[in-house]
């Protein structure tokens, strides 16, 4: 039997204001961005720095626990999985996106102080 795992865990700070919305069947979804950072020093002794911007998207539960503890610069904890879509937008330009799917979301801290 052939097994395989599609598991991604992050630690970053939000971006922005998570954007929550309804969708037609009116259930609830909240997105937003998540930035992690690695930084490292060369062979020569300089460091460096690369932030890479991953797009979150959750559903149901964590969505109101995302509206109400959730702010721009927040250190949070993201479980789930990578998701890849392509559509074809209005001029009939292929679009792709990558999403991280989250199952769980755990607030780390607030600007850099814990939550309580």
């Amino acid at each position: 039997m052939s097994r395989s795992l599609n598991k991604v865990e992050l630690i970053g700070n939000l971006g922005g204001v998570p954007e929550v919305r309804t969708t037609a069947d009116g259930v609830r979804v909240a997105t937003f961005t998540l930035a992690t950072t690695r930084r490292w020093t060369d062979r020569d002794g300089r460091l460096h720095e690369k932030t890479e911007w991953h797009k979150v998207v959750a559903w149901d539960q964590l969505v109101m626990l995302i509206e109400r503890q959730l702010r721009k610069g927040d250190r949070v904890y993201v479980e789930g999985r990578v998701e890849y879509r392509s559509w074809e937008d209005r001029t009939g330009r292929k679009r792709q996106v990558t999403e991280i799917l989250a199952r769980e979301v755990i607030p780390l801290g607030a600007g850099g102080h814990e939550v309580e």
